[in-house]
């Protein structure tokens, strides 16, 4: 059999740090969002065009980021502080050294606490909002 055919989800890391190089630090979430989106299309049909309409893509949005993780005032507390010095570097990892790959961005983060049901644990969520697109790179 020629290499994995998946990829359990543990071990997945939100790391970030003060510059590209620089993943010093980590938060630990309970889920991750996509990470993009699909492009918009640009109808570019002309008269000569037969059946069908033809497309381009068009400029793709990249939304803010939200994630979830469990409530603990130590955890909230490491957000909050993120977010009142503004523009942070992240990376995800996928594994615990990135092995299988790593997605980097940079951007604000900005958090809140989640609303609460019975019988739950406290949550809190945050979102990033990338600067720039998100960046594919190899393993560790």
């Amino acid at each position: 059999m020629a290499g994995e055919i998946a990829i359990h989800t543990a071990k997945t890391l939100l790391k970030y740090g003060a510059s590209a190089g620089t993943m010093n630090g980590q938060i630990t979430v309970k889920d991750i969002p996509d990470l993009g989106g699909a492009p918009s299309t640009i109808e570019v049909t002309d008269l000569e065009a037969w059946p069908y309409k033809q497309y381009i893509d068009g400029l793709q949005d990249l939304e803010q980021l939200e994630f979830l993780c469990n409530y603990t005032k130590e955890n909230y507390k490491k957000v909050l502080d993120l977010s009142k010095e503004g523009l942070k570097y992240f990376e995800i990892w996928i594994g615990e050294t990135g092995e299988h790959g790593k997605f980097a961005f940079k951007g604000n983060i900005k958090p809140w606490k989640a609303a609460i049901p019975v019988d739950a644990a406290h949550e809190f969520k945050f979102t990033i909002t990338p600067q720039d697109g998100i960046e594919f790179k190899e393993g560790a």
